[in-house]
């Protein structure tokens, strides 16, 4: 198979550290392969001097294979090969984890641990994390019920723990992929502080503005139609709608958009009229219903928020 340009100087780069960034499919794993063979056979590195991990067992095998077929094609060529080929098997190329394992049973002396431990498996360790969450809600639940009952509101649809307990596995497995975990977590908790002038609020008030723009566009190509069929009813409706949206629009706030929400009524949607052909009740229902949702979702926040 042939390589490009610049996979053939990932193969050829000698004395440096290199990081080698490309999409799915590209040919990664035929690029060290052959950097590997290329090391082994020019450069006489043996394979008990390289270290390859990768991340499932299957790729570490696949990788195995692949190096006996690449280096049994050269073995007429270079002898010496066969006894790389045997001692494969013998060779650092496996899954992080299991070469991490090997280190600690090495050296489990060095770290004071007992040398028969052995790694939990996949399943016990998602059974073990779900009745931690469990606990760990169980007591923030009985020291905190009203703060609790907010939560449910705000982020649980179906207002059961099963979706908390869904949310706080998302960001725990989340978590493990950040390096500096502590500073994360401050940056977090930061994120909702200083009050109303939080960067979450910041978020919110940007996002309720856009979905007002939105609302408010639809209902002035609502408004038109009506005019030209004389749905008067409707033109009615709408102008009340728009005046009570558009004073929400000019808030900059939050607490002040937490005050004007929770004043905020709509009147009951007017009956259909003969005249509207083009189903204009419902859609304006619908603009009702969606914009009305969102504020909830948004004096939810701010009562999470503790205002």
């Amino acid at each position: 198979m042939a390589i490009i340009k610049e996979q053939e100087d990932v193969v050829n780069s000698r004395n440096k550290n290199i990081i080698v960034s490309a999409s799915a499919g590209s040919g990664k794993t035929t690029v060290m392969i052959r950097r590997i063979v290329e090391l082994i056979t020019k450069d006489d590195v043996s394979l008990d001097q390289l270290l390859v991990l990768t991340y499932t067992k299957a790729a570490a095998s696949e990788m195995k294979q692949k190096l006996i077929t690449k280096m049994g094609e050269k073995v007429e060529e270079k002898p010496a090969l066969r006894e790389q080929i045997e001692n494969i098997n013998l060779a650092d190329i496996s899954t992080f984890d299991s070469f991490c394992q090997k280190l600690v049973k090495k050296y489990f002396f060095v770290l004071g641990i007992d040398p028969s431990f052995s790694i939990i498996s996949g399943s016990e360790e998602k059974e073990l994390q779900q009745k931690a969450v469990e606990i760990a809600i169980s007591k923030f639940k009985k020291q905190n019920a009203e703060l609790f009952s907010s939560i449910l509101d705000f982020y649980a649809g179906n207002r059961t723990e099963k979706d908390i307990k869904n949310i706080v596995m998302k960001i725990f497995q989340f978590s493990l992929s950040i390096l500096d975990y502590e500073e994360w977590k401050n940056c977090c908790i930061q994120f909702f502080e200083n009050g109303e002038n939080n960067k979450a609020t910041q978020i919110v008030m940007s996002d309720l503005k856009n979905k007002l723009l939105f609302v408010q566009n639809r209902l002035d190509n609502y408004q038109q139609l009506a005019k030209k069929y004389n749905l008067e009813k409707y033109v009615t409706y709408i102008n009340k709608l728009q005046s009570k949206l558009f004073v929400l629009s000019k808030i900059e706030n939050f607490g002040d958009f937490l005050d004007e929400n929770l004043a905020l009524s709509f009147d009951r949607i007017m009956s259909k009229d003969e005249k509207d052909i083009f189903f204009l009740q419902e859609k304006i229902k619908y603009i009702k219903e969606y914009i009305s949702e969102k504020l909830k979702s948004y004096a939810l926040f701010g009562e999470k928020q503790d205002y």
